[in-house]
């Protein structure tokens, strides 16, 4: 009994089914499976009937039913889950961390029910001890569906729209840069490369380059062959089929000049140096498998690659979300977005991971939270917007990244150019202990708080506030500080100058504007204090930047002769490169029309010819040859030993073995199997070097002359 399975990510193929996954490691008779913890009785059979097959698809779907729960599926083991992320890893280099939970956690699943796994802890020990179970697991992950022109409309746009647009910006020798990261079996990018060569063969000539990534080595050498099935046909049409593409045995492949603009290389878009200088980025259905960390990355990644202006292309499921600062829509309905002059933002790191899954702080698959623990997280925002003070979130740079709460009796936009910056927008009577206090909280490490402090501005009431700094370190090990504004009531400034004077009750009180203005001297002098100090500390800092700047510009004039002198020698390296590249191209194409001078004359030929090399093995042969010997493509490479002649010779081996030994030409008449008659003629193959590297069979049909001959 056959059925048809779906394995991995191929396609579907016809299987014997056995009674276990077939890709199960194998076990001896009588051996146990460490997976199944138990053993296989001898004489079991992996060929079963009809209803052998029913009842194991009927255990397959009861075990992945007891890996649910009744509210959904039951999260797997995290413990486990990292250790499997780690062989991953240990034997892909690929961090699987990252991606989104529910498909990651669906793919283990099917694996573990196909290989009848309960546990994933089973499933991991199976993994241990099966390297073919882990590329199966790897395999089935890496999610590969793609064809060519998908989505017609998106074509549509770029043909008309996008590709003319870029074209027409670049000069006759600037190429065009295009990358596709997640290519899968590049269709993707031969549809492309078609349809700017559509494009161009119009009235641009500029050359195109475009890019193939996948983090899968098969998918990549399938996409460098170009071979497709015929099934093709069916997305791509008849006159595409023809100028673009050339009839196989096996279907379709891709022609020449359309693979010479294409390069295909693996790559792992999120931990790999990404391209620079691109024009345009088109993928399609990759971000909806990958979680927030690695699209955040991703994101900045594609904006980093990008020219100005540049192109993006998502997928129909995909939209840029929160990085509407990177990326501007340019045809929302086909998910096409431009790179936008965007505010700096903090780029991700290129390099890949130098840690094992196991090490991050967390594994990355983390359940979506459900709605419960939003209306908490939604309940908690509303009680601190009631309760916690106004304030910002500034960097060492005092720039504000964040406000929080009403600033506005605090700050204010100053006048000219737009600024974030803290210190420009503090409120009049604010600046000199809002900078005492950052200081002091830069210096010590430590909060620093300022009172009493009195605040005047145009049109709003005098009011009297402290300022509280708070500093703390962010992930990346960066100095941040949270600084937080308190409104003080007049209650509490009068009851703190109650106890201050009730402490000195012999002195006459101080009428409450001196009070005042020794408070306003007192952080006057500690304000200039923290400047003196700051000014002396950033005078040292410039002295020995100052040496340390001589120092580099002497290393960079010496590095800048050095550089001059390999310029100089780069230049001529590139004059012979280019003078051998021409040479090279020169004989490229004399070898071209040689070898299709040989194709028409070995066709127009009508008597059979056959080439062979030292090896006795075919190396060429022409249609006469095909038809006389019963000859076939596949026999190119064979021995003529292995096939069965036609011919009615048995020292044709013999024959050819004294023709290459004694450099002479050799003829006989000979008979195939039907009786007719053939003139033999066996003669040296030569190389222009004159030596001898195989022989050229010739058989001449006199059969009609020996018909004659016999008459008379």
């Amino acid at each position: 009994m056959w059925m048809t399975a779906q394995m991995g990510t191929g396609s579907p193929a016809t299987k014997r089914a056995p009674r276990s996954s077939p890709r199960r490691p194998p076990t001896k008779k009588g051996e146990a499976n460490p997976a199944l913890g138990r053993s296989r009785p001898a004489g079991d059979s992996d060929i079963l009937g009809p209803a052998g097959i029913g009842k194991d698809l009927r255990g397959i779907a009861q075990r992945t039913a007891a890996l649910k729960t009744r509210g959904g599926a039951a999260p797997l083991p995290e413990g486990d889950l990292v250790r499997l992320f780690q062989l991953l890893y240990a034997a892909r280099d690929v961090d699987f961390t990252h991606y989104k939970p529910p498909t990651i956690e669906r793919r283990i699943r099917r694996r573990m029910a196909a290989m009848k796994v309960h546990s994933l802890a089973d499933y991991v020990r199976l993994l241990t001890d099966s390297p073919q179970e882990l590329d199966a697991l790897y395999a089935d992950i890496l999610i590969r569906v793609t064809s060519f022109f998908r989505d017609p409309a998106v074509f549509e746009v770029l043909s008309r729209d996008v590709i003319p647009a870029m074209l027409r910006e670049r000069s006759d020798n600037e190429p065009v840069r295009v990358w596709v990261p997640g290519c899968a079996s590049g269709e993707e990018v031969y549809s492309l490369a078609i349809a700017f060569l559509e494009a161009s063969a119009d009235s641009y000539s500029s050359p195109v380059q475009i890019f193939g990534t996948d983090v899968s080595e098969p998918a990549i050498d399938r996409a460098r062959a170009g071979l497709y099935p015929a099934t093709i046909a069916e997305n791509v049409s008849p006159e595409r089929l023809r100028r673009f593409f050339t009839t196989s045995e096996d279907g379709y492949r891709v022609n020449r000049y359309v693979r010479d603009c294409c390069v295909f290389a693996r790559q792992n878009l999120t931990q790999d140096p990404p391209f620079s200088r691109l024009d345009f980025i088109s993928c399609r259905n990759v971000m909806i498998y990958l979680g927030p960390v690695l699209q955040r990355r991703v994101m900045n990644i594609f904006h980093y690659a990008l020219r100005e202006a540049g192109y993006l292309l998502l997928g129909s499921s995909e939209t840029i979300g929160n990085f509407g600062d990177l990326f501007r829509a340019s045809d929302r309905k086909t998910r096409l977005y431009q790179k936008s002059a965007s505010p700096q933002r903090q780029a991700v790191p290129y390099i890949g991971n130098t840690q094992p899954p196991a090490r991050r702080e967390k594994t990355g698959m983390v359940q979506e939270q459900g709605s419960i623990p939003n209306l908490f997280r939604e309940a908690d925002n509303v009680l601190l917007a009631r309760i916690s003070p106004a304030g910002v979130l500034i960097n060492e740079q005092m720039e504000i990244l964040q406000f929080r709460g009403r600033t506005g009796p605090f700050l204010e936009l100053a006048p000219g150019t737009a600024s974030l910056n803290l210190l420009k927008m503090a409120r009049q009577g604010l600046l000199a202990d809002l900078r005492i206090a950052i200081h002091s909280a830069h210096k010590n490490d430590t909060p620093a708080r300022r009172d009493g402090i009195h605040l005047r501005g145009d049109g709003n009431p005098a009011i009297t506030a402290s300022v509280e700094v708070l500093p703390f370190t962010g992930p990346a090990k960066e100095r941040f500080y949270l600084v937080l504004f308190h409104e003080q009531p007049a209650v509490a400034i009068e009851a703190k100058s109650k106890k201050k004077r009730g402490s000195a009750a012999a002195e006459p009180p101080p009428s409450r504007p001196v009070e005042r203005l020794k408070r306003e001297l007192d952080a006057t002098r500690e304000y200039l204090q923290s400047i003196i100090e700051e000014q002396e500390t950033m005078n040292e800092e410039l002295r020995s930047a100052s040496q340390e700047t001589q120092s580099s510009n002497e290393e960079l004039q010496s590095t800048n002769e050095e550089l001059e002198t390999a310029k100089e020698e780069l230049q001529s390296s590139n004059e012979e490169l280019t003078t051998l590249n021409e040479e090279l191209e020169n004989r490229h194409e004399q070898l071209g029309r040689a070898n299709n001078d040989l194709l028409n004359i070995l066709t127009s030929v009508d008597f059979p010819v056959v080439m062979l090399d030292s090896g006795l093995r075919i190396r060429r042969f022409n249609p006469g040859a095909q038809r006389t010997l019963n000859l076939v493509a596949a026999d190119i490479g064979r021995s003529i030993r292995d096939l069965k002649m036609t011919l009615v010779l048995d020292q044709l081996e013999e024959l050819i073995t004294g023709v290459i030994d004694r450099l002479e030409a050799c003829e006989l008449e000979v008979q195939d199997r039907a009786g007719r008659w053939y003139l033999l003629r066996i003669r040296p193959y030569k190389t222009m070097e004159n030596r001898v590297e195989g022989v050229v069979l010739v058989l001449i049909d006199i059969n009609d002359v020996k018909r004659l001959v016999g008459s008379r």
